[in-house]
């Protein structure tokens, strides 16, 4: 569908933000492990199993858009990318931000 609008530039574009969405993720889970190794109160968070889960299930949300993204390639972008990241935001917004808040006050 995007290629065929004259721009495939937009197609390349989303596979590099997957990738960078990615690594970012991976930095965010490594400082986590390490304040969950480092500090007691984080790990006395009541809704830390659920904030763990929830990364990790966008996580696969993403790794798994990303695979389809690089082995069909600008058709995966709709519809199926694109619910895939919409699942991937609800998650987001499900998981239990406010205990990062709560924690550092």
């Amino acid at each position: 569908m995007f290629v065929r609008h004259s721009v495939p530039e937009f197609a390349d574009i989303t596979e590099w933000l997957l990738i960078a969405g990615l690594v970012m993720a991976v930095l965010a889970a490594v400082v986590a492990l390490i304040d969950l190794m480092g500090e007691r109160q984080f790990r006395n968070l009541p809704d830390l199993r659920m904030y763990a889960a929830g990364g990790a299930l966008v996580m696969a949300l993403e790794v798994y858009n990303l695979h389809l993204r690089l082995s069909v390639g600008a058709d995966a972008i709709t519809p199926t990318g694109l619910v895939l990241s919409v699942a991937a935001s609800i998650v987001l917004l499900a998981t239990p931000w406010q205990n990062w808040a709560r924690m550092y006050r």
